[in-house]
């Protein structure tokens, strides 16, 4: 029987908890009875909470979050469902560990929430060009998990030098052509050789270890009748140093590989991205499967958020939900 949580007062912290996006498609698609799911970006807990709410007394999960310092808030959060819940600092490129540590022989139900959360954006880790702070930009803040290995030769070679770099570390250690590789790569930057050669004109002055002053590199790479769009011009920027920092693609194809081979006869795998590069991964691998009898793609366009859920959530405006079923075995 489902949890009624609407009496369920608990202590929230200053900070804004993040809000999860997609709620009632994840719930009609990963509900089942005896579920066993896996949270992958477990942050605030919010996914995980509704999952658990939604579910039998049966039904257990595993959040798995390299953000350490989201784990208090999300432990509060799912502090109701007492031990039908565990926390996991990893990534969810080992999910296959960690499930294999609690004991699961498979799982009914995976969620993927990409990018970053509310939390992030508050966190003065570098994640925001609106926060003064310093260029860290890891998920893991204690730099303790083990990274899967880079894909571009030029980050490998910085990795065998500090394999948890930072955001910092790039602009200070990559070459001009390599930090307009990094980008158009992971940013699609269209001014990422001006912004490259800004960057390694400024610190030939000092190194580069501030948003404000990264901030500044950008503002003056760009055309001034190319400074006002829709989204701040150091948005790219600061996606493509994030996305390298934490090797989120690299990350995000071996997790949806292991986590297709852990699933359930008839489990699904449920993944939200909010840009290109991400959805392009997602997409790739779930019609790479569906070519199989294995699994069927439950979504053969993207599910896109409604016009409310936009309207009371902004953040959910570029969010694309892709979902793929296990087929059950005969």
């Amino acid at each position: 029987m489902a949890l009624d949580l609407s009496t369920h007062s608990q202590r929230r912290e200053e900070r804004i908890l993040h809000q999860p996006i997609f709620l009632q498609e994840i719930l009609a698609q990963l509900v089942q009875p005896g579920a066993r799911y896996v949270d992958g970006t477990l942050g605030d807990g919010g996914h995980a909470k509704a999952l658990l709410a939604a579910s039998d007394e049966q039904s257990k999960l595993i959040g798995i979050d390299l953000d350490t310092e989201g784990h208090a808030r999300a432990k509060q959060e799912l502090l109701l469902f007492g031990e039908r819940v565990q926390i996991a600092h990893n990534t969810f490129a080992n999910i296959d560990e960690v499930v294999k540590q609690a004991g699961w022989e498979s799982v009914t139900g995976i969620l993927f929430d990409l990018g970053m959360s509310t939390h992030h954006l508050q966190a003065e880790r570098g994640f925001s060009f609106k926060n003064q702070g310093v260029l860290d930009m890891r998920f893991d803040p204690t730099g303790t998990i083990l990274l899967p290995e880079p894909t571009e030769i030029y980050l490998k070679r910085i990795a065998r030098k500090i394999s948890a770099y930072t955001a910092k570390d790039l602009l200070n250690n990559l070459h001009e052509d390599e930090l307009a590789d990094l980008l158009l790569t992971y940013g699609e930057e269209t001014f990422a050789e001006r912004i490259a050669g800004g960057i390694v004109q400024e610190r030939r002055n000092g190194d580069i270890d501030s948003v404000p002053q990264l901030t500044q590199i950008v503002l003056r790479a760009y055309p001034g009748s190319k400074r006002h769009g829709r989204i701040h011009i150091a948005t790219k920027t600061f996606q493509a140093l994030r996305i390298a920092v934490n090797r989120e693609y690299e990350t995000l194809q071996i997790a949806i590989k292991k986590s297709l081979e852990i699933l359930a006869s008839g489990g699904k795998l449920a993944i939200i991205s909010f840009h290109s590069g991400e959805d392009r991964i997602v997409k790739h691998r779930f019609r790479q499967a569906a070519q199989s009898e294995n699994f069927t793609l439950l979504t053969k366009h993207p599910i896109k958020p409604t016009f409310q859920e936009v309207k009371s959530n902004s953040w959910s405006r570029s969010a694309k939900l892709r979902i793929i079923e296990k087929n059950k075995s005969k």
